[in-house]
C-alpha cells in the first residue's frame, strides 16, 4: 500500500478533480499531482528500495519485459475471476503456475475493452469516471505485486487483492442501492451477489480448518502443489521437525532440494536435523552436497 497509494491519490485527482486540475494549468496540476504528494512519493521510494534490497526472487520468476507481463496479465486474470467466482483459492499459489490461458486472454480482452470505453467517455459521463477510476485503481494497487517485479516464489496471494477490489465491492453495493431503490428492478445483480457471498463463505469454512497449525497448512500447500515450489515443503518439514517427527522432517527437507536444489536453506536445515539427531557425518555430507 505505501507503494500504490501515491499513485491512487494521483489517480483520484485525474478522474474525481479532472476539471479542477486542468483549470489551474501546467504548474497548478504539477503542484496538485506531485508536490502535494511528495511525502507519499517519498515512502514509496523508500519502500521499493528495501522490498528490493531485502527480497529474492524465485528461480521460477519470469525473465525479461515480455515473461513479466505475462505474469502481471496472469495476476489480473487470477483476481478478477476469483471475485466473481471466488472457488479454488489457496493460501499460497507457486510462481510456477503463473501463465496466460485462453480464459486469460478473455478476461483480460473484457478488461481492456471496459477500460477503454470508460476511458473514452471520461469527459462526459459520471458513470465512466466511477469505473475508469475502479478499473485503474485495481491495476495500480495490483501493480507492486503482480510479478512486474518479481519477489519469492509465489505467483499470486489472495490477501493482495483486499485493497484493489474495494471498487469493485464499491460497485457492488451500488447496484444493490440501485436495486433496492427499483433502479432498475433486476434481481439478477442480487442474485449475483449471494452466489459470490456463499462461495466465499464456504472458502473461509474450509481456510478454518487449513489454518489451525502449520502442519495442516503446509501439508494443504504440499498436497496441492507437489513439486512447483521448494519453499511449502521445506516449512512443511520445518513443521515436522517442530512436532518431533524428524524421519519426515528429513524425508521433506529431501523432497525440497530435489525440487529446487540452488537453495541452501533446505541443506542447512537438513543438517540441522542429522547433527540435533546424532549424525554428524550425515549432517557433513548434506552440507558438502549443497556446497557441490
Amino acid at each position: 500500500m505505501a507503494v500504490s497509494l501515491p499513485l491512487s491519490l494521483m489517480l483520484f485527482d485525474v478522474c474525481l478533480r479532472r476539471q479542477q486540475v486542468t483549470e489551474q494549468g501546467v504548474a497548478g496540476a504539477i503542484k496538485v499531482l506531485f508536490i502535494e504528494k511528495l511525502p507519499f512519493i517519498l515512502i514509496m521510494l523508500i519502500a521499493m528500495a528495501v522490498t528490493l534490497a531485502t527480497q529474492s526472487a524465485s528461480e521460477y520468476a519470469p525473465v525479461g519485459f515480455v515473461g513479466r507481463l505475462t505474469f502481471f496479465v496472469a495476476g489480473i486474470e487470477h483476481y478478477a475471476i476469483s471475485f466473481v467466482l471466488p472457488i479454488g483459492l489457496s493460501p499460497f499459489y507457486p510462481a510456477a503456475i503463473a501463465g496466460i490461458n485462453g480464459l486469460g486472454v478473455l478476461t483480460l480482452l473484457l478488461f481492456g475493452s471496459l477500460l477503454a470505453w470508460s476511458l473514452f467517455r471520461l469527459a462526459n459521463s459520471r458513470i465512466a469516471q466511477a469505473v475508469s477510476l475502479v478499473l485503474l485503481f485495481f491495476l495500480l494497487s495490483l501493480a507492486p505485486v503482480s510479478g512486474l517485479v518479481p519477489i519469492g516464489e509465489h505467483a499470486f496471494a489472495d490477501r493482495y487483492s483486499y485493497i484493489p477490489l474495494v471498487g469493485f465491492y464499491g460497485m457492488a453495493g451500488y447496484l444493490w442501492a440501485c436495486w433496492q431503490q427499483g433502479v432498475p428492478r433486476n434481481p439478477l445483480p442480487v442474485l449475483a451477489l449471494l452466489v459470490c457471498c456463499s462461495l466465499l463463505s464456504l472458502q473461509s469454512a474450509r481456510y478454518k480448518q487449513v489454518w489451525r497449525n502449520d502442519l495442516d497448512f503446509w501439508s494443504t500447500i504440499v498436497e496441492e502443489f507437489p513439486t512447483q515450489a521448494a519453499m511449502p515443503i521445506d516449512n512443511l518439514a520445518n513443521a515436522h521437525a517442530v512436532a518431533g517427527d524428524y524421519e519426515r522432517a528429513i524425508s521433506s527437507y529431501r523432497r525440497s532440494i530435489a525440487v529446487q536444489p540452488s537453495q541452501a536453506l533446505p541443506y542447512i536445515n537438513l543438517a540441522g536435523i542429522y547433527d540435533f539427531t546424532d549424525k554428524s557425518e550425515q549432517a557433513l555430507a548434506v552440507l558438502n552436497e549443497g556446497l557441490g
